[in-house]
Protein backbone atom coordinates (compact mmCIF):
# COMPACT_ATOMS: atom_id res chain seq x y z
CA UNK A 1 0.00 0.00 0.00
CA UNK A 2 1.26 3.07 -0.80
CA UNK A 3 2.24 5.82 2.15
CA UNK A 4 1.59 9.14 1.85
CA UNK A 5 2.22 12.68 3.44
CA UNK A 6 -0.89 14.14 5.18
CA UNK A 7 -1.57 17.31 5.65
CA UNK A 8 -4.85 17.55 8.41
CA UNK A 9 -7.06 20.56 7.71
CA UNK A 10 -10.06 22.12 9.08
CA UNK A 11 -11.49 22.30 5.68
CA UNK A 12 -11.39 20.17 2.45
CA UNK A 13 -10.19 19.48 -0.55
CA UNK A 14 -12.68 17.21 -3.49
CA UNK A 15 -11.13 16.19 -7.15
CA UNK A 16 -10.95 18.85 -8.98
CA UNK A 17 -11.08 22.07 -6.34
CA UNK A 18 -7.98 24.28 -5.91
CA UNK A 19 -7.12 24.93 -2.40
CA UNK A 20 -4.26 27.63 -1.75
CA UNK A 21 -2.49 27.18 1.69
CA UNK A 22 0.08 29.09 3.30
CA UNK A 23 3.01 27.10 5.45
CA UNK A 24 4.27 28.28 8.70
CA UNK A 25 4.90 25.85 10.77
CA UNK A 26 8.68 23.85 11.19
CA UNK A 27 6.80 20.12 10.35
CA UNK A 28 5.24 21.86 7.10
CA UNK A 29 8.07 23.48 5.92
CA UNK A 30 9.69 20.32 6.26
CA UNK A 31 7.21 18.64 4.13
CA UNK A 32 7.74 21.01 1.70
CA UNK A 33 11.03 20.80 1.68
CA UNK A 34 10.30 16.94 1.05
CA UNK A 35 8.01 17.24 -1.80
CA UNK A 36 10.48 19.77 -3.61
CA UNK A 37 13.21 17.25 -3.43
CA UNK A 38 10.59 15.07 -5.30
CA UNK A 39 10.64 14.93 -9.62
CA UNK A 40 7.53 17.22 -10.06
CA UNK A 41 5.31 14.72 -10.98
CA UNK A 42 6.02 13.65 -7.10
CA UNK A 43 4.81 16.07 -5.48
CA UNK A 44 1.83 15.38 -3.74
CA UNK A 45 -0.23 15.27 -0.22
CA UNK A 46 -3.23 13.99 1.19
CA UNK A 47 -5.17 16.39 2.49
CA UNK A 48 -8.22 15.21 5.17
CA UNK A 49 -10.18 16.59 7.05
CA UNK A 50 -9.63 17.03 10.98
CA UNK A 51 -13.12 15.73 12.85
CA UNK A 52 -11.58 16.59 16.29
CA UNK A 53 -8.86 18.97 17.37
CA UNK A 54 -6.70 21.71 15.64
CA UNK A 55 -4.60 22.50 12.84
CA UNK A 56 -2.07 24.23 14.68
CA UNK A 57 0.33 22.12 16.84
CA UNK A 58 1.78 18.71 16.65
CA UNK A 59 -0.13 16.32 17.54
CA UNK A 60 -3.70 18.50 17.74
CA UNK A 61 -5.05 17.33 15.12
CA UNK A 62 -7.44 14.41 16.97
CA UNK A 63 -9.65 12.41 14.99
CA UNK A 64 -9.24 12.38 11.07
CA UNK A 65 -11.64 11.59 8.36
CA UNK A 66 -11.83 7.67 6.71
CA UNK A 67 -11.64 9.55 3.38
CA UNK A 68 -9.51 12.64 1.96
CA UNK A 69 -7.83 13.68 -1.42
CA UNK A 70 -4.59 13.57 -2.67
CA UNK A 71 -3.60 17.53 -3.53
CA UNK A 72 -1.36 17.78 -6.05
CA UNK A 73 1.31 20.98 -5.75
CA UNK A 74 0.54 23.15 -8.92
CA UNK A 75 2.35 26.31 -7.44
CA UNK A 76 4.59 26.58 -4.62
CA UNK A 77 6.00 30.23 -3.39
CA UNK A 78 8.63 30.80 -0.81
CA UNK A 79 8.72 34.49 0.98
CA UNK A 80 10.45 36.00 3.82
CA UNK A 81 7.97 37.60 6.45
CA UNK A 82 9.21 39.18 9.69
CA UNK A 83 12.59 37.13 9.58
CA UNK A 84 10.47 33.85 9.52
CA UNK A 85 10.09 31.64 6.53
CA UNK A 86 6.66 31.12 4.85
CA UNK A 87 5.64 28.96 1.96
CA UNK A 88 2.81 29.89 -0.09
CA UNK A 89 1.46 26.70 -1.96
CA UNK A 90 -1.76 25.67 -4.48
CA UNK A 91 -3.06 22.26 -4.60
CA UNK A 92 -5.54 20.83 -7.02
CA UNK A 93 -7.34 18.14 -5.45
CA UNK A 94 -6.67 15.05 -7.83
CA UNK A 95 -7.54 11.57 -6.47
CA UNK A 96 -9.80 10.44 -3.09
CA UNK A 97 -7.94 8.15 -1.10
CA UNK A 98 -9.22 5.99 1.90
CA UNK A 99 -7.04 6.46 5.59
CA UNK A 100 -5.84 2.11 5.58
CA UNK A 101 -3.06 2.58 8.03
CA UNK A 102 -2.84 4.72 11.17
CA UNK A 103 -1.16 8.08 10.28
CA UNK A 104 2.05 8.40 12.42
CA UNK A 105 4.54 10.96 11.78
CA UNK A 106 7.62 7.95 12.09
CA UNK A 107 11.12 9.26 10.66
CA UNK A 108 9.15 12.46 9.25
CA UNK A 109 8.16 15.74 11.35
CA UNK A 110 5.07 15.60 9.83
CA UNK A 111 2.14 12.69 9.40
CA UNK A 112 2.11 10.05 7.00
CA UNK A 113 -0.58 7.40 6.41
CA UNK A 114 -0.71 4.21 4.47
CA UNK A 115 -3.79 4.88 2.40
CA UNK A 116 -6.06 3.34 -0.47
CA UNK A 117 -7.28 4.90 -3.92
CA UNK A 118 -10.98 4.81 -4.32
CA UNK A 119 -11.95 5.08 -8.07
CA UNK A 120 -13.73 7.99 -9.47
CA UNK A 121 -16.06 8.24 -12.16
CA UNK A 122 -16.18 11.92 -14.40
CA UNK A 123 -19.41 13.13 -12.57
CA UNK A 124 -17.09 13.63 -9.27
CA UNK A 125 -15.98 17.20 -9.39
CA UNK A 126 -18.88 18.40 -11.30
CA UNK A 127 -20.71 17.04 -8.41
CA UNK A 128 -18.30 18.69 -5.86
CA UNK A 129 -18.68 21.67 -6.98
CA UNK A 130 -21.91 22.05 -7.15
CA UNK A 131 -22.38 20.99 -3.59
CA UNK A 132 -19.55 23.78 -2.66
CA UNK A 133 -21.72 26.19 -5.13
CA UNK A 134 -24.56 25.56 -3.29
CA UNK A 135 -23.17 26.58 0.31
CA UNK A 136 -23.21 23.06 1.88
CA UNK A 137 -21.22 22.72 4.89
CA UNK A 138 -17.42 20.94 5.39
CA UNK A 139 -19.22 18.54 7.50
CA UNK A 140 -21.83 17.60 4.62
CA UNK A 141 -19.21 17.74 1.70
CA UNK A 142 -17.23 15.11 3.61
CA UNK A 143 -20.17 12.74 3.26
CA UNK A 144 -20.37 13.37 -0.09
CA UNK A 145 -16.37 12.51 -0.51
CA UNK A 146 -16.87 9.57 1.71
CA UNK A 147 -19.77 8.21 -0.53
CA UNK A 148 -19.19 4.85 -1.63
CA UNK A 149 -20.44 5.25 -5.73
CA UNK A 150 -21.49 7.84 -8.16
CA UNK A 151 -25.02 7.14 -7.94
CA UNK A 152 -25.60 7.03 -4.07
CA UNK A 153 -23.23 10.74 -3.83
CA UNK A 154 -25.47 11.96 -6.94
CA UNK A 155 -28.37 11.54 -4.92
CA UNK A 156 -27.35 12.54 -1.30
CA UNK A 157 -25.60 15.82 -3.13
CA UNK A 158 -29.44 16.52 -4.33
CA UNK A 159 -30.88 16.06 -1.01
CA UNK A 160 -28.28 17.85 0.88
CA UNK A 161 -28.43 20.74 -2.05
CA UNK A 162 -32.46 20.72 -1.67
CA UNK A 163 -32.03 21.13 1.81
CA UNK A 164 -29.35 23.74 2.02
CA UNK A 165 -31.31 25.63 -0.24
CA UNK A 166 -34.96 25.60 1.39
CA UNK A 167 -33.18 26.42 4.67
CA UNK A 168 -31.94 29.95 2.52
CA UNK A 169 -35.52 30.10 0.89
CA UNK A 170 -36.76 30.07 5.01
CA UNK A 171 -33.95 32.16 6.70
CA UNK A 172 -32.75 33.96 3.94
CA UNK A 173 -28.90 35.02 3.19
CA UNK A 174 -25.72 33.30 2.85
CA UNK A 175 -24.94 30.21 5.30
CA UNK A 176 -23.15 31.16 8.21
CA UNK A 177 -20.24 28.70 6.98
CA UNK A 178 -19.32 30.09 3.92
CA UNK A 179 -16.15 31.67 4.34
CA UNK A 180 -14.60 34.23 2.44
CA UNK A 181 -11.28 33.95 0.19
CA UNK A 182 -11.79 30.15 0.95
CA UNK A 183 -7.93 30.11 2.35
CA UNK A 184 -6.78 28.22 5.41
CA UNK A 185 -4.12 30.10 7.31
CA UNK A 186 -2.38 26.73 7.96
Amino acid sequence: MPVIPLFPLGTLLVPGQALPLRLFEDRYLALHDDLMARPEDHRSVGIVLIQEGSEVGDGNAGRLAPVGTEGVLRRSEEADLHGSRVVMWELLGHRRFRLDGMPSAGPTAYLTAEVGWLADDDRAPFTHRRAAEAGLSVRDRQRLLEAADPAARDALADELIRHEQWLQSQFGGRPIHQMPGGESLN
